[in-house]
């Protein structure tokens, strides 16, 4: 069973269409999603968007956290979800919001309470338990959306754009925050940029999944998709089955479509070879940029 699955994915918000369709199954237990994952990510965790406080919605296709099927909700019973924005009332504390969301997820008083600080001890959050939530900086509020996750012992964590406007030392504080949330279970992180990962999280990694425009680009293992060989986006206005023929001919892949794509280039290749290619496929290449 693949941790995460879609088939013919279709996510709007606020009645704008941000995945047309999205197809793929993952095949570890470990995947980082780099790119333009908000539509995806927005439906996985829930969490309103926008000024307007639209939440995403499946309108068609499939989409299941390891079998679990999203577009009914089913998967929060598996799940721990941290959103990268949580919604928060400035009155209460840490502490008070950690038990009020156990006491949500059916947790009795008592129970809720030793859950809640069960899972600060546990990220090592315990000494600021009494904080407001009006006083948390963006890196805190960040540790905090990680602590809800786990409330629920969670068999899988689906984390949102974890170190996204941060500074290196806050980034360097919530990498060490998302390593323990995700030690002893499955785990879903999207990023905006590989430079953001963390080189843990890219060693225990079982998929990549590059997204641009609501769209997936590439998805791989860590290894085959970043090591060995040199990525590049490529934007192509027309002529794109043509051309990843002529690629096809010369060894190379083009992957992804129908207007945005991504080409390996291997070591001895360049960005001359898919121009000549163009060429001869007469395709209309518009864009060729390294990805990371």
């Amino acid at each position: 069973m693949s941790l995460l699955e879609a088939k013919g994915a279709r996510v709007v918000i606020d009645g704008a269409v941000v995945i047309e369709s999205l197809t793929f199954a993952t095949r570890g237990d470990r995947v980082i999603v780099i790119g333009d994952a908000e539509g995806l990510m927005a439906v996985l965790t829930g969490a309103p968007r926008g000024t307007n406080g639209q939440r995403a919605r499946l309108a068609g296709g499939e989409l299941a956290l390891q079998g679990h099927d999203v577009s009914t909700g089913a998967h929060r019973a598996i799940a721990g979800l941290a959103p990268r924005d949580l919604p928060l009332w400035n009155r209460w504390s840490v502490q008070d919001y950690l038990v009020w969301n156990a006491r949500l997820m059916g947790y009795r008083p008592r129970a809720a309470r030793a859950r809640a600080l069960a899972v600060l001890e546990l990220l090592g959050l315990q000494d600021g338990r009494k904080r407001r939530l009006s006083t948390l900086t963006l890196v805190a509020k960040r540790a905090l959306a990680l602590a809800a996750a786990l409330l629920n012992e969670p068999k899988v964590v689906v984390i949102e754009s974890p170190f996204e406007e941060v500074d290196a030392q806050g980034r360097a504080y919530l990498e060490g925050l998302v390593m323990r949330a995700t030690t002893g279970r499955a785990a879903i992180v999207s990023l905006a940029e590989l430079a953001n990962a963390p080189e843990a999280l890219l060693q225990q990694a079982s998929d990549a999944v590059v997204m641009r425009d609501g769209r997936l680009l590439a998805h791989d293992t860590p290894g085959a998709l970043l090591g060995g060989a040199r990525l590049f986006e490529v934007a192509v206005a027309r002529g794109a089955d043509a051309l990843r023929a002529e690629l096809a001919n010369t060894g190379l892949e083009l992957s992804g479509g129908p207007v945005h794509f991504v080409l390996r280039l291997p070591e001895g290749k360049s960005p001359s070879d898919l121009l000549a290619a163009a060429a001869r496929a007469r395709a209309a290449v518009l864009t060729c940029a390294p990805m990371f």
